[in-house]
């Protein structure tokens, strides 16, 4: 029957913020009464006398309650994990089984926390991962294991956007390494040099080109778990960390051997998997129910993919499938669940950790995280130790090789598609033999040659660091830009050290100008130029191009503790950092300055990142805008009308959503540079409306005149606004761009956005921006694209093409009720000979796969991906017109009948 999936809940502690807000905001609404079991409950209910619709029990194989200041329950740290879920991982590792872990659920609910820990990872507040490896070493090395030589590699992997990315290759290097060439074509729009997931049926899933570094010691494999965390650190490219969006699988490969590592008298290979995913969160949770692009600009499809996976197999394995059918499962849908493939349904023992958040404001998030924890637990996996030796791989990869030659040799794979068009098929065979030998190469690598490559990859990721400016210092004594990042695991990542001597290190994106390299949204070719003076470190501003002055309003994006630390973009203005310092650089890169020198050192600490983070976007005030400074006068107005608590409350919050704003239109103008997008923060009513209330925020779409009409001036457009108490005054003409004047220029007004609905958006420009910066084609659908604003007119088009979609449909699924019904009768091979009929114009040499009258399981398992797809689409025109004549067969049958 297998093993089922063993599940454990994990609650965390309330976070500072929660704490600060206290009951009734914040309440505790679970309860763990047995190590096995969760209580969900709505605190507001409890004791009303009202239904509580959330009050429910959930049984689990483990609970971990992790919640500070309940006495009442035994609290998990993270070395009780390590002990009931991190030795059982390294005990089957030893027994040559295959292992995955998993943590699910919301972001900011503990996952990351519970797999890698803190910001040190060698320190107490370090997760399962670090613990496991330190414990694997060490178990290595006991006297029990004196008959085992060993030999590990690691592996890192992020998936994001349906992108793979090798984390540990230095930035810039993300793509194979291997032989293995992609696929070419006239229609191929990937990157050659994209990761992709391959299957083998031995082997299981596996990822061509991926880095795998062997290592000999627990500090070499932690050593490149740190070089992923820089990484992912200096992808980030906007104030929402893409890590919190991307999900992340470190791979540990073990094998044991007794006698020579080549040709060993006994072997046993495991793999451990430690997968972080994403954040699980509903899009409700954002409170913008309403908004038109909740499902296209952010939801996780990965997530909802795993989801449907997670559901077809509890099906199956609880006997609920539908009758007469078996459960698909949708696999390949994504690259996260064909990765997680072998874990979830394959030869794997695995572990799910579901991450919760004790407090009432998540209730709604923790009920949908326990009840995927609870499908979750009706699947069982059918793990068996791997015994296999390396060499009786090698063999099956030659023989495997020798296959696809020979096909490749004699034609067998096809030389033209239909229509007469040159097939792809002889190009993706050639991949899959460079695969293959890929493959064959490394599992007959020497022991020696093995651990020399691990030794160069370090040493090269070190190069890498050096480069990137994230070296070791040369001077304990050295000044330091340290990381602050909303992702724990990120903070303090990236540390630039600064030259004692006084020589000036240029921050910016520019690899050939730069020694400390940031790529991402407000960070021009050279920004600013950093300099030891002993006590404090010297900025100075560094000249940006016409092109970047302009689109930065002619402000450059460097913050010191929330103010803009430059009035304007001038070249060579200085400024002075000091220890403790905040300093925000463009909208993705937050450090702490330490200055080890300083007379008077502040303490300085890095505790409660997240909500630090959270504090220092928020407090990034552009004082120094032409918005701000009419906000300020427009606050002034207001008091009489809402008093000075309720003005100063409304400057406060404007000043932090500003921001965000901000960084929408720099998303805009990199993206959609020729759109003339601006967005522009605003009150939603007139003024005179809010009589005691703070006025609600909006954010208003705006599209400007074209140059043209831009130099012609304001003079053709009659709308100024002046702010007065008694509201907004403003005066029309028919012009087009006669709406407003923003930033100088006549613009149009193209939607109104609610505050939530922005965020929403904001988002979905986030994702374009790195589908930008990564050349990934970004999905521009109306109704995924966050800056558009449809009309009942666009719905109507879209219901109509719907319409059609669903008439397509139904017209399939007519066709193939008659195709069963013919197969049913004895007319399948017909069937198929229509479909593929004799006409050799039509006929592709891929018809030689039919066999029997129906496609063997080899030549559906050999196909590629686009092969299938050419030939469904060819498949189903022949159908339809094939079929057409059978079902006259069948009504002529019946009227004889």
């Amino acid at each position: 029957m297998g093993d089922a999936i063993k599940v454990c809940i994990r609650c965390r502690p309330f976070n500072k913020r929660e704490l600060e807000m206290g009951p009734p905001d914040e309440q505790l609404c679970v309860n763990m009464p047995i190590n096995t079991q969760v209580e969900i409950f709505d605190p507001a209910k409890q004791g009303s006398g009202g239904h509580d619709e959330c009050a429910n029990s959930y049984a689990y194989d483990r609970c971990f309650w992790s919640v500070v200041g309940q006495d009442s329950f035994e609290l998990a740290s993270q070395q009780t994990l390590q002990e009931e879920i991190g030795s059982e991982l390294l005990n089957n590792t030893m027994k040559g089984f295959n292992n995955t872990l998993f943590a699910y659920g919301q972001t900011g609910a503990g996952k990351t926390w519970s797999v890698i820990g803190g910001s040190d990872i060698r320190g107490d507040d370090a997760g399962l991962l670090p613990r496991l490896i330190v414990n694997m070493f060490t178990q290595l090395a006991t006297p029990e294991m004196s008959e085992w030589s060993n030999h590990v590699t690691v592996s890192y992997l992020e998936i994001y956007n349906e992108r793979l990315r090798d984390l540990l290759k230095p930035q810039g290097g993300n793509t194979k390494a291997s032989p293995v060439a992609a696929k070419k074509g006239p229609s191929d729009k990937k990157d050659p040099e994209e990761l992709e997931i391959r299957q083998h049926p031995t082997l299981g899933v596996f990822v061509p080109g991926l880095t795998e570094a062997a290592a000999t010691d627990a500090e070499a494999v932690m050593g490149m778990l740190d070089f992923g965390f820089n990484n992912r650190a200096v992808a980030e490219t906007s104030m929402n960390p893409r890590s919190s969006r991307s999900h992340t699988v470190f791979v540990i490969a073990v094998i044991l051997f007794q006698g020579k590592f080549e040709k060993p008298t006994k072997q046993l290979t495991s793999k451990i998997n430690m997968v972080d995913l994403a954040g699980s969160e509903r899009q409700k949770k954002t409170n913008a129910e309403g908004d038109k692009l909740k499902e296209g600009a952010a939801i996780n499809q990965s997530l909802t993919n795993l989801a449907l996976v997670i559901h077809s197999l509890a099906a199956q394995c609880t006997g609920k499938a539908k009758k007469g059918k078996g459960e698909h499962v949708p696999f390949r849908n994504s690259k996260l669940t064909h990765f997680l493939q072998p874990a979830l349904s394959g030869n794997s023992k695995t572990v799910m950790i579901a991450a919760i958040s004790p407090s009432s404001n998540n209730i709604q998030e923790t009920l949908s995280t326990l009840r995927f924890a609870n499908s979750a637990k009706e699947i069982k996996t059918k793990a068996t130790s791997n015994a296999a030796t390396n060499m009786s791989v090698v063999d099956q990869l030659k023989e495997q090789i020798k296959t696809l030659q020979k096909q490749l040799a004699t034609g067998g794979s096809g030389t033209a598609g239909p229509g007469g068009e040159p097939a792809a098929i002889d190009e993706d065979v050639k991949q899959q033999i460079a695969e293959l030998k890929a493959l064959r190469e490394k599992y007959g690598e020497s022991f020696e040659k093995s651990l020399a490559r691990g030794e160069l990859i370090q040493s090269q990721q070190q190069e890498a660091l050096k480069a990137m400016g994230l070296g070791p210092p040369d001077d304990p004594m050295a000044p330091s830009l340290k990381s602050i990042s909303a992702d724990p695991t990120l903070n303090g990542k990236m540390t630039y050290y600064l030259p004692t001597n006084g020589n000036e290190v240029n921050v910016g994106s520019d690899k050939g100008e730069c020694t400390i390299v940031l790529e991402g949204l407000g960070i021009p070719k050279q920004l600013i130029a950093l300099s030891n003076k002993g006590d404090a470190i010297n900025a100075k501003l560094l000249p940006m191009t016409e092109e970047e002055a302009a689109a930065s309003g002619n402000l450059a994006e460097v913050y010191r503790n929330g103010a803009r630390l430059f009035a304007d973009a001038t070249a060579g203005a200085e400024a002075t950092l000091n220890h403790g310092d905040r300093l925000f650089l463009g909208k993705a890169f937050a450090f702490k300055v330490f200055v080890p020198s300083a007379a008077a050192r502040k303490e300085a600490d890095l505790e409660e990142v997240d909500h630090e983070f959270a504090e220092m976007v928020a407090e990034l005030i552009d004082t120094h805008s032409e918005q701000y400074l009419q906000t300020e006068d427009f606050t002034t107005a207001l008091i009489p009308l809402i008093g000075k608590e309720n003005a100063e409350k409304f400057l406060k919050n404007f000043s932090r959503c500003l921001p965000l704003v901000q960084e929408a239109n720099q998303i805009s103008a990199a993206v959609r540079p020729l759109d003339r997008i601006l967005l522009r923060l605003d009150v939603l009513l007139d003024p005179q409306s809010f009589r005691g209330i703070s006025p609600a925020m909006c954010v208003r779409l705006y599209k400007t005149a074209p140059p043209q009409q831009q130099a012609e001036g304001a003079d053709n457009v009659q709308r100024e606004f002046a702010v007065h108490a008694d509201g907004l005054m403003a005066e029309d003409r028919d012009d087009i761009f006669q709406d407003a004047v923003v930033d100088g220029k006549p613009a149009v007004e193209l939607a109104v956005f609610s505050w939530h609905s922005f965020l929403v958006r904001l988002h979905g420009m986030r994702e374009a921006y790195d589908d930008f910066k990564t050349g990934k084609v970004h999905d521009w659908r109306m109704e995924a694209d966050p800056w558009t604003e449809y009309s009942y007119l666009d719905h109507r088009d879209m219901a109509g093409e719907m319409n059609v979609m669903n008439h397509a449909r139904e017209s399939v699924e007519g066709h193939l009720a008659t195709a069963v019904k013919g197969i049913e009768q004895g007319r399948g091979r017909s069937i198929i000979a229509d479909i593929y009929g004799t006409d050799d114009k039509r006929k592709s040499q891929t018809d030689k796969k039919v066999v029997n009258g129906s496609w063997s399981v080899e030549a559906i398992s050999s196909m590629s991906h686009e092969e299938r797809n050419v030939h469904a689409q060819v498949l189903f025109h022949r159908l339809r017109e094939s079929l057409s004549v059978l079902r006259q067969e069948l009504e002529i049958d019946e009227e004889g009948k």
